[in-house]
């Protein structure tokens, strides 16, 4: 796996991600249904949208 896919180090060699994580959709707030009813089948089957 490189690095390189997922972020960049800067001159003093701190690593940073290209993308910062999300909290799951169902603690945001206001609520988007939408996100909500997506994630959860990926939350209690990962191993299925892995495949």
């Amino acid at each position: 796996m490189d690095d390189k896919d997922f972020g960049s180090r800067d001159n003093r060699g701190n690593w940073a991600p290209h993308k910062l994580l999300e909290p799951a959709p169902i603690w945001l707030f206001p609520p988007k249904p939408k996100k909500i009813l997506a994630w959860i089948p990926a939350f209690f089957f990962p191993i299925i949208f892995y495949s």
